[in-house]
């Protein structure tokens, strides 16, 4: 009968000689995962545990189970152990979108009522921000899942321990509807169509309207991110398995995967499918409208959206 110690280690081997399997067990594939483990072991000190269990093997291990959603104690016998390009004026001067998104988590029974989100369940709300490479260049979970959006971002941005990457002068965020548009931060016209859905197939006709679905576009990343990042690591959308930790541990978790999420897309060639593959369209604009003003209120922020969008409208308009 085969030695169950060595099971794992055999199974590592397969997977990470084979790239279909390595894609489907550990959702990278054989040269990233190889990447990671020499990364981990040079950057990060990480060594053979007490029990013997080597370094590739406690990484797919944990993969695995990021991956997946399986309970420690599945993947435990698994191997052998026991449970231990849209228009380019709008982006010109963007650095990126900002949005927070919900994450299932269990804290204690006497603690959870602060947690639950609109959903019914508890939950934190990540704020994020994503670049056009469908990256996360800044991520904090631990806010309550009754907090608004809003609120989540203005802790963040006031918090110096938080190390929020502020916007430079004449630089901006995109956000959506749930943040007001202030210095740095580009949201849509409010009280007008803004998701493609919402023009029933007929093109915009109003300068705010294209305005809006151009915003739209761009701050689609976010979105796409989202789902990529959550498809990928199931343990957070099938966010059971969690609770075997307590909430500083599925806190930690849900970084974790956020970090490995940028990892995989940094190395692994991966195949994005685009959300409009027929738009080709890229409006050129004057210099003038390109240099976003340093404003000083959010009235002159106001001011540059209708400035932007007018020379959007006339852009498209004249074509």
């Amino acid at each position: 009968m085969k030695d169950p110690s060595t099971r794992g280690m055999e199974l590592v081997q397969v997977i990470m000689s084979d790239n279909e399997k390595c894609l489907n067990m550990i959702r990278m594939e054989t040269h990233c995962l190889r990447l990671l483990i020499e990364q981990l072991v040079q950057v990060y000190g990480l060594h053979i545990l007490r029990s013997s269990i080597r370094v590739e093997e406690q990484v797919v291990m944990t993969l695995q189970y990021l991956a997946h959603g399986h309970n420690m104690s599945c993947v435990g016998i698994t191997f052998g152990h026991s449970k231990q390009t849209v228009s380019r004026y709008v982006s010109m001067n963007c650095i990126g979108a900002i949005d927070g998104t919900h994450v299932e988590v269990y804290p204690k029974v006497e603690n959870s009522y602060c947690w639950r989100g609109r959903s019914g369940h508890t939950t934190t709300n990540v704020i994020t921000i994503c670049n056009h490479d469908l990256m996360f260049t800044y991520f904090v979970s631990g806010a309550e899942g009754s907090m608004h959006d809003s609120t989540v971002l203005d802790i963040a941005r006031h918090t110096p321990q938080y190390l929020f990457p502020h916007p430079l002068p004449g630089k901006y965020y995109l956000v959506d509807f749930g943040y007001s548009n202030q210095i740095g931060y580009l949201a849509p016209y409010p009280r007008t169509n803004y998701h493609p859905h919402h023009f029933g197939g007929v093109l915009p006709s109003t300068r705010k309207e294209m305005f809006n679905m151009q915003h739209s576009s761009l701050r689609s990343t976010i979105e796409r991110t989202f789902g990529i990042w959550k498809n990928k690591w199931r343990i957070i959308s099938n966010g059971k398995s969690l609770r075997e930790f307590n909430l500083k541990k599925q806190l930690q978790i849900i970084q974790a995967t956020a970090g490995l999420h940028n990892f995989v897309r940094k190395n692994n060639i991966e195949v994005i499918v685009d959300d409009n593959p027929n738009d080709d369209t890229e409006v050129l604009v004057d210099d003038d409208i390109l240099l976003s003003p340093n404003v000083l209120s959010r009235n002159e922020m106001d001011q540059f959206r209708d400035k932007l969008s007018k020379k959007v409208y006339d852009c498209i308009r004249h074509e």
